[in-house]
């Protein structure tokens, strides 16, 4: 089990049909304001309903532990530290690109995987990595031409 801030990745191992039954946890708050587009929504919500992702929700214990935080010194959204709480409560660890997160989490006492790192955890071969990979630098490289 891991805790993922990434649609991007999600949405590439959908498309490679590498989705696990629950393997990853996203933070339900992403799906509130304006924090992903109506693609990145829908494909959210297609895989909590195909129980490929867990959507989790927090509770109380989340809010007091971010009103606890100095959240203006903090340079990521609620979602994100939403994402932080779920992997250090859970003990699971958090899978992002994110290096603010990455910093934050490790800050928080949580362990953090880049994506070569969850490839490997998550058994994937060599070639199959690559091959995400290389989707995954196209995407961002797009993304960033936008």
């Amino acid at each position: 089990m891991m805790v993922t801030t990434d649609v991007e990745l999600l949405n590439c191992l959908r498309i490679l049909n590498m989705l696990k039954n629950g393997e990853y946890y996203f933070s339900n708050l992403y799906m509130t304001n304006n924090y992903l587009t109506g693609v990145e929504r829908q494909t959210l919500s297609n895989l909590f309903q195909d129980q490929k992702i867990i959507l989790f929700e927090l509770g109380n214990d989340f809010y007091k532990f971010y009103q606890g935080l100095e959240t203006e010194k903090i340079p990521i959204a609620l979602p994100g530290m939403s994402s932080i709480f779920f992997a250090k409560d859970s003990n699971f660890p958090l899978v992002t690109k994110c290096r603010i997160t990455k910093r934050i989490a490790e800050e928080n006492g949580v362990v953090v995987y880049n994506y070569e790192e969850m490839f490997k955890c998550s058994n994937m071969q060599q070639s199959q990595i690559d091959y995400i990979n290389r989707i995954l630098l196209m995407m961002e490289t797009k993304e960033n031409q936008i």
